[in-house]
């Protein structure tokens, strides 16, 4: 029977020689070591309250912030993953497979490993923090909305080009500033993944190139510029009338600040 590891979404064919090196059994002592491998930063890294957070190593942080960190990163409510014994059996397999194809990782997929095998459901997501859930993963309705507001800046790009209205790019939102670092960190990161990995809207009017974070709140300033552009007939959006760009445009400055 051909045994398959999943690696990068993709499963492939792995030898029953492969199989029986990942499943070679380890001494308690082995095991022992490897349990106490990890240090006090990683076990910390592991225990973050959310996946955006993870991705800020321990050691990055200044002196006099790290007791602050580590006490937010540590009262977060766990939430248990709850597997059958069937697909801790397919896991365990899988990462016994992992354990003879990376041999640099073995040491804490065997952790895993050991985590599933013995039922300790507390730490099954100890090695899935690049597997983001809940509010950090991306929802249809939001992807939608990043690929409209691309495609509405392309629209406001080829409006500018077609009117000769350039100077326009000193005044307004003419190209596309990506989303927050901070609180738009999936929205921007997904605005990155359609260009340099998926090969869309490559000709999108950035005001960085390849840059996507505006470091500042974009999304409320493009909401309101999507308003009014959603108005226009889509027949008229490539390019637009002169007074539908303005509308567009001016619908960025929020209500309160507009002349």
């Amino acid at each position: 029977m051909t045994t398959y590891a999943a690696l990068n979404g993709v499963e492939r064919p792995l030898s029953a020689g492969s199989a029986r090196v990942g499943g070679a059994r380890r001494s308690g002592a082995t095991l022992r070591r490897r349990r106490s491998a990890p240090s006090p930063e990683s076990r910390v890294l592991r225990d973050a309250p959310t996946a955006a957070m993870r991705r800020v190593p321990f050691q990055t942080v200044p002196s006099v912030m790290k007791s602050a960190w580590l006490t937010a990163h540590c009262t977060r409510k766990k939430e248990h993953m709850e597997l059958s014994k069937l697909e801790r059996y397919y896991l365990s397999n899988q990462l016994r497979i992992l354990e003879a194809l990376y041999p640099n990782e073995a040491d804490e997929l065997a952790v895993q490993r050991e985590a599933v095998e013995q039922g300790y459901s507390f730490v099954y997501d100890m090695g899935m923090d690049h597997i983001l859930d809940g509010n950090d993963a991306m929802t249809p309705e939001e992807s939608k909305e990043v690929w409209e507001v691309m495609d509405m800046f392309l629209s406001i790009d080829q409006t500018i080009q077609e009117l000769k209205l350039k100077d326009l790019h000193k005044e307004y939102f003419t190209r596309f500033r990506g989303y927050d670092g901070n609180n738009e960190s999936k929205l921007m990161g997904f605005a990155a993944f359609t260009v340099e990995r998926l090969g869309r809207f490559t000709h999108l009017p950035l005001k960085e190139e390849l840059y996507f974070n505006s470091h500042m709140p974009m999304r409320q300033i493009y909401e309101r510029m999507l308003i009014e552009w959603r108005k226009i007939d889509y027949q008229h959006r490539f390019p637009m009338r002169k007074e539908d760009l303005m509308k567009v445009l001016e619908a960025a400055a929020h209500p309160e600040s507009r002349n």
